[in-house]
């Protein structure tokens, strides 16, 4: 009567949770055994025990390794800011828990991390367009983080596989909004800037843009401001009055007071007064 357990080497026999059964059935040879389907990963010592008594360890050196399982798109779970939105052009970054079936975290030593967790960001509404880049990085045993950087903004669809199976709540939508005015990628239009008359308003329409060619809609959190010049640069009486229609654009209406040619400078100056 002879039972064979299994113990971690650190002789905690609780992290076994199988049983031992005779090895391969009927045709097993006499006396040989083996752990059946365990279900906590790690290395483990056969011990044999003969009628209750003395406990005889395996060779020293002889230990049995129990590797994970396949990750479980279930049990594993997502989290992170770069799940909630964020600003166009700016890197989203989230982490994955990555697990068995059993709960047995799952990393690189035993198993190939991009082969055991598909992920793909894709922005919604552009069919033919190709998936955001996206990087994922093993920061701790069992636990991934995921960065992308997608510098247009709308919704985007995140998605996380394992085993061909989508995790809870996946695909997740992700907003990315347009990140503050950026000057040079701004459009002014508007009779105002093919002229004025001295003394009468004249006026610029704007519309904001972040550095990535995103049109912001809603307010840029600034004013504009203009200024008139001669041609030799120097600065001409101009009054000016900004409006902010909070979808983005901005109308400046500019009063200049001398008659002539003229250079418009047109500046936009955001709530910090930059």
């Amino acid at each position: 009567g002879a039972t064979m357990l299994a113990r971690s080497v650190f002789g905690d026999a609780a992290a076994a949770t199988a049983a031992a059964t005779p090895g391969g059935g009927a045709a097993a040879a006499p006396g040989l055994w083996m752990l059946a389907e365990p279900t906590v990963a790690g290395r483990y010592v056969p011990v044999v025990v003969l009628g209750g008594g003395r406990m005889l360890r395996a060779p020293d050196g002889f230990a049995a390794t129990v590797v994970p399982a396949a990750a479980s798109a279930t049990l594993s779970y997502a989290h992170g800011a770069g799940l909630a939105g964020g600003v166009a052009g700016e890197t989203q970054s989230f982490r994955v828990a990555l697990c068995d079936s059993y709960g047995n975290p799952i990393d690189g030593r035993h198993a190939s991390i991009e082969r055991a967790l598909a992920v793909r960001v894709t922005r919604e509404g552009a069919p033919g367009e190709a998936p955001v880049p996206v990087d994922v990085t093993e920061v701790e045993r069992g636990v991934v983080q995921i960065d992308w950087c997608a510098p247009r903004a709308g919704s985007y669809a995140v998605s996380l596989a394992a085993g061909g199976e989508s995790f809870v709540g996946f695909p997740r939508h992700v907003a990315l909004r347009p990140a503050r005015p950026f000057a040079a990628a701004c459009v002014a239009s508007g009779a105002g800037l093919r002229g004025a008359t001295a003394g009468r308003g004249a006026d610029v329409e704007v519309q904001l843009a972040d550095a990535h060619g995103n049109e912001l809609c809603v307010g840029g959190g600034g004013s504009l401001d203009a200024a008139l010049t001669a041609a030799d640069g120097t600065p001409l009486p101009c009054k000016c009055v900004s409006r902010d229609w909070d979808d983005g654009s901005h109308r400046l209406t500019y009063v200049p007071t001398t008659a002539g040619p003229a250079l418009l400078h047109v500046c936009w100056r955001d709530g910090g007064g930059g």
